[in-house]
């Protein structure tokens, strides 16, 4: 980002790609915002989808008019596939800045030094953070090492109830999808018997690979466990 007063001019910019066929598992980058005022909720939403992939990761801005970091004390709640997968202890500790954002209390070659305004790392970080008249903290974290994998669904939220009435949360979600169901082999929308014509004629191979991405659980082998993973999925459509 921009750290000088003044603007900085691009003249221009271009983007040259080659185009290609795709690996059926191939998944897209997607991104959602959600912004609220806090009320009565338990928590702030910043993904909910189903479909088959990863979360990577989420920007979280943060303010309220009143002198407190207290807001920070909400958790990180993750549901995959209708599964909790992670509740964390803490909102700062899932950007990994804890006690509110002064982690370098007891560390002194941290070159922002203690209490900073702003420090960002490869892989999370602080915009900015501010515990003066009013609150803001404004986060980020990218999971890429350990990204949340989803087959049927997921949802990402941060419990918000610690903050004021009226403090202001705002989020932008990424994550990894496939356009397609894992088991729709020949990607025409629906799971059929044209595909588990594909999928039979893999049937009890082993160590095979993709078997033509018949092996949708990613143990090498085409077994039952697979054509439990086809039935759960029969005649859907995506």
């Amino acid at each position: 980002h921009n750290t000088t007063e003044s603007p900085i001019a691009i003249d221009g910019a271009k983007v040259e790609y080659e185009q290609r066929q795709l690996n059926h598992h191939t998944c897209y980058l997607h991104a959602t915002e959600s912004t609220l005022v806090k009320s009565s909720e338990i928590y702030h939403n910043i993904l909910t989808t189903t479909g088959c992939g990863h979360y990577v990761g989420d920007l979280l801005y943060v303010a309220q008019d009143y002198n407190s970091f207290y807001m920070l004390e909400g958790d990180d709640v993750i549901y995959a596939d209708g599964e909790l997968v992670q509740y964390g202890t803490g909102l700062e500790d899932t950007y990994n800045g804890g006690f509110y954002y002064n982690w370098v209390a007891v560390i002194p070659d941290e070159p922002e030094g203690p209490k900073p305004h702003s420090a960002t790392r490869p892989l999370s970080g602080i915009l900015y953070v501010n515990k003066a008249e009013t609150s803001r903290a404004d986060q980020y974290r990218w999971r890429i090492a350990d990204c949340i994998p989803f087959t049927e669904s997921i949802e990402v939220n941060v419990e918000y109830r610690y903050g004021y009435s009226d403090s202001r949360w705002r989020s932008v979600g990424f994550w990894y999808q496939l356009p397609h169901l894992l088991e729709d082999l020949n990607e025409d929308g629906i799971v059929n018997l044209k595909d588990f014509a594909a999928f039979a004629t893999y049937w009890q191979d082993s160590d095979c690979d993709t078997c033509a991405f018949a092996d949708f659980t990613g143990d090498m082998q085409i077994n039952e466990l697979d054509l439990a993973n086809f039935g759960k999925h029969w005649l859907a459509e995506q």
